[in-house]
């Protein structure tokens, strides 16, 4: 199985060749899928991460970042993944959480990652105070629950949120990653 991971960067290379059999994934706001090729793709994977402000921010209506594009995109996905799962969460946000998990219309379309954000970071060693991205998530959980798939990276500049993760770690931690075989990059 070869999944193309296609970070949210607004300068996509529409030379890209995916093929029929390729798994597409895409995170958040999905930023990429403007391009045409994209959205007719059968075999695409939507992951969401945990909006960081619902733990000091008490108004905040949406859990996970992008939720807000469940109801017009939902249908054009195989796979849409929440990433922390409710179970990780505080009983307030959890109830929250459930209920935007259960917007989608057709349960076994969900997976719950079920990976803590906090033990990841040790693992890997992220910076403290820095948010470790959706991309670098779901690239380490792929590692783990399909070890030897082929995984491509598209995009993975670290152009989105420079303030929000740390761009210069996240470039050396996938250069280590493409230098060890472990991932190619498309661009």
């Amino acid at each position: 199985m070869k999944y193309i991971l296609l970070a949210n960067n607004s300068n996509f290379d529409t030379n890209i060749r995916i093929e029929e059999s390729d798994t597409l994934v895409l995170f958040n706001y999905l930023i990429p899928f403007k391009e045409k090729i994209i959205p007719k793709h059968e075999n695409k994977i939507w992951v969401l991460r945990i909006n960081q402000s619902v733990f000091y921010n008490k108004n905040i209506s949406k859990i996970y970042a992008g939720s807000e594009l469940l109801f017009k995109y939902e249908k054009l996905f195989k796979k849409i993944c929440f990433y922390n799962s409710p179970k990780y969460l505080p009983e307030n946000i959890q109830k929250i959480s459930i209920k935007e998990i259960d917007m989608i219309n057709k349960p076994e379309k969900i997976i719950e990652i079920d990976t803590y954000v906090e033990n990841l970071k040790k693992e890997i060693a992220y910076p403290k105070y820095k948010n470790i991205s959706t991309g670098l998530i779901y690239y380490n959980y792929l590692q783990k629950k399909e070890p030897g798939c082929k995984i491509l990276l598209a995009g993975f500049t670290s152009e989105v949120n420079k303030n929000y993760h740390h761009a210069s770690w996240e470039r050396n931690y996938f250069k280590k990653e493409l230098n060890s075989g472990r991932c190619e990059m498309l661009w």
